[in-house]
């Protein structure tokens, strides 16, 4: 089973990767998918490829674009795209996380900076055939007009807040929707959860936020359970029957292999 969105490459998790992989082992999870947060984490993310059990994402998270130049950033994300890919190798799976965000004035204030460099990700995505990781939160219909004009057709809503009306319209864009602790105290969430088929159903910790889970800011894969325990009792579903959907739809998404194997 995978962690599909933990961000390891922060601080506190980053510093004790070893320990949190390990951890996450025992309670049988066999990987994780590390999302970028900006150009400074790119090197840490390349760190963590020590461990045979971690898969990462490149681009730059929607918050670092408050106090930035955008077309720096942009800049940063095209060139050194390359460098990173040959780096990682086969442990790079996706484009993100990238997005968009209003849930504060100062992301407000740069919002169409936000937007521009969403666009930028999404064209690169479609030029590197790499399924991509999505930040939206309080935009979810200008998140949808974005979307729209690229059509990325494989992809994840990490941590999905928006409201259950709107997921058949991101679903017909080939994009699948994780939950994390979210659904542990938004009624939304939970909504949503059982609105989503489960063919596009994803779980995941959002490390360290953790969003609700027992020891938020300090979460990791090794919380994983708690999530699949909470969506068990939501969908009237067995834990297994929530484990197998979430690691069929992972592994298909992320085009993961057996980590046995690499």
């Amino acid at each position: 089973m995978w962690d599909s969105h933990c961000h390891l490459q922060l601080d506190p998790l980053f510093e004790r990767a070893g320990s949190e992989l390990d951890q996450a082992s025992h309670r049988g999870i066999e990987g994780v998918v590390v999302p970028a947060y900006g150009p400074e984490q790119w090197d840490r993310q390349t760190a963590l490829l020590k461990y045979s059990t971690v898969r990462v994402a490149f681009g730059i998270h929607p918050w670092c674009v408050p106090g930035s130049d955008v077309v720096c950033l942009t800049r940063l994300l095209e060139a050194n795209f390359a460098k990173y890919a040959d780096l990682w190798g086969e442990h790079l799976v996706a484009v993100g996380e990238f997005g968009l965000d209003r849930s504060n004035k100062g992301f407000k204030d740069c919002f169409e900076a936000q937007v521009q460099l969403c666009h930028q990700h999404l064209r690169l995505a479609e030029r590197e055939g790499l399924p991509v990781i999505l930040h939206v939160v309080r935009c979810h219909g200008r998140a949808l007009e974005v979307l729209e004009q690229h059509r990325p057709g494989q992809g994840v809503i990490h941590s999905y807040s928006g409201p259950p009306e709107l997921l058949p319209d991101f679903l017909r864009l080939g994009l699948s929707v994780s939950f994390g602790g979210n659904i542990l105290h938004s009624e939304r969430a939970r909504k949503s959860l059982k609105t989503t088929p489960p063919e596009a159903i994803l779980f995941e910790t959002d490390g360290p936020a953790g969003n609700g889970l027992s020891n938020a800011g300090e979460s990791g894969p090794k919380n994983l359970q708690e999530v699949l325990q909470a969506a068990s009792s939501i969908l009237g579903k067995s834990i297994e029957w929530c484990r197998s959907v979430h690691n069929e739809n992972t592994t298909r998404v992320f085009r993961l292999n057996d980590p046995k194997e690499n």
